[in-house]
């Protein structure tokens, strides 16, 4: 009962602690949209005949044109009551254009975490036990390379070989393509299809940007499994934990990994930040109909509802993904508690 009191304070405090931060960051960038242009006249370039009175209503229509401190005041009153606006652009209510891009942006850049950090703990913690090992200097090369190249750059990669050079090679050898779609998140037709090849399709056309991500994500991850593991193996709690007669198995995964993965667990909380800064960039290259990548097109044209939606969703996910990191490091060490 104490634990939950105790938890449920820590949760309150956060969540206070989070709201000016979330109302800092989208009045920093309320400011910079505003110091990009006039999104009226954006919208209406290259469309003859427009007369000033055109202009004048349409920036009337979307409250453009009162003070900009009244504009985010009247976008803060929507907000509260749900209404996120309707874009400039798509002339449709916003929250109904966000809610399928926030699902494929979560869905893959969760997907690509998981796999990431379920290879980074098998082959770090093998390369930890295994030190100076061929196969450890070839884990610790391949984790500096993947450090060291640029996402966008691996995606390339990624759509040469798994998609336009395995097209050419396996029509010649076969008869017919196999490859991994290099954009977008379905095929053209799937909502006609059953659930079953609708699933398959969506796994599919995951795969390559998933691995990807997965690639950036592990090269770190790989490196701070090793080293903690390496650290956490010379204690004298594991050394006792052997001499006991305990299976080198139980020691090391029931034992040691646990407090190995709290370096990992707190840039763990880091790097989700991160990558979902970071998914206009991946969503870009793969085409991939997410947050990130209608984040960049509503750039373009100044979409000023589009573009405070996306980031307050992405402000939230980062929040209320270091609250769970935070809550994590209880379960994975004991000797951690939230206060």
């Amino acid at each position: 009962m104490i634990e939950i009191t105790r938890l449920a304070r820590f949760l309150i405090r956060r969540i206070l602690f989070s709201i000016p931060v979330f109302f800092g960051v989208t009045i920093i960038v309320w400011a910079l949209m505003y110091a990009a242009g006039d999104p009226v006249r954006l919208l209406l370039a290259g469309v003859p005949y427009i007369t000033p009175e055109v202009v004048e209503n349409l920036r009337r229509y979307y409250h453009l044109d009162r003070p900009v401190w009244e504009q985010y005041l009247f976008w803060v009153f929507n907000l509260v009551q749900g209404n996120l606006g309707e874009s400039f652009v798509y002339n449709q209510p916003v929250l109904q254009l966000v809610i399928p891009w926030t699902i494929e942006t979560v869905k893959l850049q969760l997907s690509a975490l998981a796999l990431a950090l379920f290879l980074a703990i098998f082959i770090g913690v093998y390369s930890a036990r295994h030190p100076y090992s061929i196969t450890d200097m070839a884990v610790t090369t391949l984790a500096l390379l993947g450090v060291s190249m640029p996402i966008f750059v691996w995606g390339i990669f990624g759509i040469l070989i798994f998609s336009s050079y395995a097209h050419s090679a396996t029509t010649a050898l076969f008869g017919f393509p196999i490859y991994f779609p290099p954009v977008g998140a379905h095929a053209w037709n799937y909502r006609t299809f059953p659930f079953p090849l609708f699933l398959a399709d969506a796994i599919w056309h995951m795969i390559l940007p998933m691995c990807v991500l997965a690639i950036t994500y592990m090269a770190l991850y790989v490196r701070l499994v090793r080293s903690g593991m390496r650290e956490t193996l010379e204690q004298d709690y594991v050394l006792a934990a052997r001499a006991s007669g305990l299976s080198d198995r139980k020691v090391v995964y029931k034992h040691a990994l646990r407090n190995a993965l709290i370096p990992l667990i707190t840039y763990v909380g880091l790097a989700i930040a991160t990558s979902f800064a970071g998914a206009p960039i991946t969503e870009t290259v793969f085409t991939w109909p997410g947050m990130g990548y209608y984040y960049v097109q509503a750039l373009y044209s100044l979409d000023f509802p589009l573009i405070m939606a996306v980031i307050s969703i992405l402000t939230i996910l980062i929040l209320a993904a270091n609250i769970i990191v935070d809550m994590t490091y209880g379960f994975i060490d004991p000797r951690i508690t939230v206060e």
